[in-house]
C-alpha cells in the first residue's frame, strides 16, 4: 500500500501507480529512469513555490499514454530502485555523525588530559583566580620579583630557587661560601713513619677561539664576553701548583674486596639519588655541597685546578668508577674515570658551568695503600673539543651553551712516594714536568691493556657503548669486509663524555 506523501520520491511512486492502475502505461516500471530535481515547479502545475518534480525520458509506450491523456499535469514516472535508501537518508546521516563523534571523543579526552595543566591555568586566569587574583594585596612589582626567582614557573619557590633568593638578599649568609673559600684538606695520613707523595698541577687555560661564540662574537648579544664570562676570562692558572698528600689517602681508590678480579668496575664516587622524574640538578648554584668523608680526598685533588669543584654533575652520568687493570705480587694498577664540573662565577654574576668531558686517572700502589708508585689524573685531549660550558644570561633562567678545547688539565706525581719528614720543605721546579719513574717498566702477572680498561669504564657509565662504535674510515673498511651497511652519526660533540 502506498500512501500519498509530501516527499518528492513518494510523489513519483504515487503518480506512477495511478498511471498503471488506469491502464495508461505498462505495469512494469521503467528500467533506468532519470530523475532530476528542480526548483520553482509545483506539484499541481507550478505555483511558484519551492517543490520537487521529476522529468523522465519516456519510452514509446509512455509517449502514447501521454498523448491520450488530457490531464494538464501528466503522471510522473517512478524513481530509481534506490528509493528505499533515499527514504532513509536523514537517518543514515545522523548515524554517521554519531559514529564520527564517538571516534573523536577518545582523542579529545586524551588531548585534554595531556594539556590539563595548561587548560587549568588558562581557566583559572579567565575566572580571575590567577597569581595576581590570588594575591590581590601584592603589587605587580613584587609579583615580578617572585617570577624572577620562580625559575621553572610552577608558582612555588623550591629549595634551589630559595637558595638563589637568599644569596641575592644577603651575600654573607650562606655557609657554603666560606666552606669553599677556606677549605683545607685535613690530611691525617701525614705522620712520621708513613710515606708522602707530591702531586703537581699542570694547567693551560681554555683556548677561547675554539668556542663558537668567540669565532663569531656577534652572538654575544647581551654585552662584552669579558663582562659576561668573568670567571672564564680570569682563570689563567691552577689554584694550587703542588700539594703533598699522605700515601694512605689513596686507599679510597682500592676495591672493597682484597682479591677483586681485574676488569670489574666499582664506584669510587657514588652518584646521588634524585627524586622521581628529575633528571638533572639545578644550575642556579654557586657553591658545592660539603663532600662526604670518603670524597674529601677527591675533592682536594680536583680543587688543585679550581676551588669551586662539584663532584656531582648536573647531568648524568655522575660520580666516578674504577677497576683493577693489572696486578702482581707487589702492586695494583687501578684505572679510574671521574665526572665532575666547576662553577667559575661568583655573585653578583650569573652562574657559569665549566664541565670537562671526563677525568681519566691511574694509580699504581701496593695493596695496603702504604706506598704510591705512580699517580696521574687528566682531561683527555685526543678530541678537538673536550669542555662543555653553560651559563645563565638573565634572571629568568635563560642560558647559553658552547663547547671548547683545553690543551692541558693534569695532576701527576713525578716520583714514587717517600718517607714523610715533618717540617721538611721540598723544592720543586714548577713547569718541569719530567717523570722520574716509568710505570710501563713494571712487569705484571695479570693485566688488561689500557684501551680495554678505558672501554670497560666507559661502558660502566654509558651502557650504549656496549655496542662497538668505530671511526668513519674504520667503519667503511669493516663494511666492505662484511658486506654490511654503515649507520653514520655526525655530532657537534661526543655522546660518550660530558663535553656534549
Amino acid at each position: 500500500r502506498i500512501i500519498r506523501s509530501t516527499e518528492p520520491e513518494l510523489e513519483v511512486v504515487h503518480a506512477w501507480w495511478l498511471a498503471v492502475s488506469s491502464g495508461a502505461m505498462s505495469d512494469a516500471p521503467p528500467s533506468k529512469p532519470h530523475v532530476r530535481m528542480r526548483k520553482g515547479a509545483g506539484r499541481t502545475g507550478g505555483d511558484g513555490g519551492e517543490a520537487a518534480s521529476s522529468t523522465v525520458a519516456p519510452s514509446a509506450g509512455q509517449r502514447a499514454a501521454h498523448a491520450t491523456s488530457h490531464d494538464p499535469n501528466p503522471p510522473l514516472l517512478p524513481p530509481r530502485q534506490q528509493t528505499p535508501r533515499a527514504q532513509h537518508r536523514p537517518a543514515s546521516r545522523c548515524r554517521r555523525v554519531c559514529v564520527n563523534v564517538l571516534l573523536a571523543l577518545p582523542i579529545a579526552i586524551g588531548l585534554a588530559l595531556y594539556n590539563y595543566k595548561t587548560i587549568h591555568d588558562e581557566l583559572q586566569a579567565w575566572r580571575g583566580y590567577g597569581l595576581a587574583a590570588m594575591h590581590e594585596g601584592v603589587s605587580d612589582e613584587v609579583l615580578n620579583q617572585f617570577r624572577m626567582y620562580d625559575v621553572n614557573g610552577d608558582g612555588y619557590i623550591d629549595p634551589y630557587e630559595f637558595d638563589q633568593l637568599i644569596r641575592n638578599v644577603n651575600l654573607e649568609m650562606p655557609v657554603q661560601e666560606s666552606f669553599v673559600d677556606n677549605f683545607v684538606f685535613n690530611d691525617t695520613e701525614l705522620e712520621p713513619g708513613k710515606e708522602v707523595v707530591t702531586v703537581r698541577t699542570m694547567f693551560e687555560p681554555l683556548v677561547l677561539e675554539t668556542m663558537v661564540k668567540f669565532q663569531d662574537q656577534q652572538q654575544f648579544l647581551m654585552g662584552d664576553p669579558g663582562s659576561l664570562l668573568p670567571g672564564l676570562y680570569k682563570w689563567k692558572q691552577a689554584h694550587l701548583p703542588t700539594v703533598s698528600y699522605g700515601a694512605g689517602n689513596f686507599r679510597v681508590f682500592l676495591p672493597s674486596q682484597p682479591h677483586a678480579p681485574i676488569g670489574v668496575a666499582y664506584p669510587i664516587i657514588k652518584p646521588i639519588s634524585l627524586v622521581p622524574h628529575v633528571t638533572h640538578l639545578h644550575m642556579n648554584r654557586y657553591s658545592p655541597p660539603i663532600p662526604e668523608k670518603d670524597e674529601e680526598f677527591m675533592f682536594s685533588l680536583l680543587s688543585q685546578f679550581h676551588p669551586n669543584v662539584f663532584l656531582q654533575n648536573r647531568f648524568g652520568p655522575r660520580g666516578g668508577m674504577a677497576l683493577v687493570r693489572a696486578r702482581n705480587n707487589q702492586f695494583l694498577d687501578i684505572m679510574m674515570r671521574i665526572h665532575a664540573e666547576y662553577q667559575l662565577n661568583k655573585l653578583p654574576n650569573y652562574p657559569f658551568w665549566f664541565t670537562p668531558g671526563q677525568f681519566s686517572a691511574r694509580v699504581i700502589m701496593d695493596r695496603e695503600a702504604t706506598h704510591v708508585e705512580y699517580f696521574e689524573l687528566y682531561v683527555p685531549t685526543n678530541r678537538k673539543l673536550n669542555i662543555d660550558m653553560e651559563w645563565v644570561t638573565g634572571p629568568g633562567g635563560s642560558n647559553e651553551v658552547d663547547i671548547g678545547y683545553i690543551p692541558e688539565m693534569r695532576l701527576r706525581s713525578e716520583k714514587p712516594s717517600s718517607e714523610f719528614v715533618p717540617n721538611a720543605t721540598e723544592e720543586i721546579e714548577i713547569g718541569k714536568g719530567e717523570l722520574e719513574f716509568d710505570p710501563s717498566a713494571i712487569q705484571w702477572d695479570e693485566e688488561l691493556s689500557i684501551e680495554q680498561a678505558k672501554a670497560l669504564l666507559e661502558q660502566s657509565m654509558y651502557p650504549f657503548k656496549k655496542i662497538p662504535y668505530l671511526r668513519f674510515s674504520d667503519a667503511v673498511d669493516l663494511a666492505r669486509e662484511t658486506n654490511r651497511l654503515v649507520h653514520f652519526i655526525l655530532l657537534w660533540g661526543a655522546l660518550d663524555d660530558q663535553s656534549c
